[in-house]
């Protein structure tokens, strides 16, 4: 009996469950219309940048140290490149305030409002804060920022989303060049680069521009001087043929 039962074991062995077959993993593919559509945007943002590039250089020629143009330049190129809708620079004045010195896009409210208030380091404004911080600041929504009280320049510009990146001079900020968008909608990180990139340019333009006019300067004071020079030596040789005759 118990021979058979050992034997029944034996001969009904169980049979093991069938092994579950892993599902393939799913592969993301972006669908054409979406990658030609972002296939299509980087190769207008290389255009873009191309073309500011060129527009920067046509003016470097062509400025024989004009610094005004350059920066007006500088500017829109940026403003063009980030897709702003607005965009200014800001350089310090011999008052010690900061006054917008370009402009891109701006109401003329912004504009007549800007040259009768200066801007100093402080938190009440994106101009103030890069100022303050002497690096780049971004500001989302303005009219969420509870620092933000430079709200009668925000009613006449109609911006949102604000941003500013210093101008460095030997690491201090001597301007900043700022970038807005109407509606609230952040610059990206790469952006922000960008725009820091024209603004290293135009603190080159200024320091040439600087250099340029010391060297025109001190031309003018040396012309002068052998001017003078020039004529002492006349009079001391019409004196001294005066007295030998």
């Amino acid at each position: 009996m118990g021979r058979s039962r050992a034997a029944g074991v034996r001969g009904g062995s169980r049979k093991k469950p069938p092994r579950a077959r892993s599902k393939p993993k799913r592969v993301e593919k972006r669908a054409p219309g979406a990658a030609l559509a972002a296939l299509k945007r980087e190769l207008e943002d290389a255009r873009d940048q191309q073309a500011a590039t060129a527009d920067i250089l046509k003016a470097i020629s062509g400025s024989s140290f004009d610094l005004q143009p350059l920066l007006e330049t500088l500017t829109v190129s940026a403003a063009k490149l980030c897709r702003a809708d607005m965009a200014a620079m800001t350089r310090q004045a011999e008052d010690g305030f900061y006054y917008h010195v370009t402009n891109y896009n701006f109401h003329p409210d912004w504009v007549d409002f800007q040259k009768s208030h200066p801007i100093r380091p402080g938190r009440e404004s994106v101009v103030g804060r890069v100022l303050l911080e002497g690096k780049p600041v971004q500001i989302a929504d303005v009219l969420a920022d509870p620092e933000y009280t430079f709200l009668e320049a925000q009613k006449k510009g109609r911006f949102r989303t604000f941003m500013g990146v210093p101008l460095l001079r030997d690491g201090q900020p001597i301007g900043v060049l700022t970038l807005g968008r109407l509606a609230v909608d952040p610059f990206s990180e790469d952006q922000i680069g960008l725009v820091s990139t024209f603004a290293d340019q135009a603190v080159i333009a200024i320091e040439n521009a600087r250099l340029f006019e010391e060297v025109q300067a001190r031309t003018t004071e040396l012309a002068e001087s052998l001017e003078q020079q020039t004529a002492t030596a006349a009079v001391l040789r019409a004196f001294s043929i005066a007295i030998t005759a």
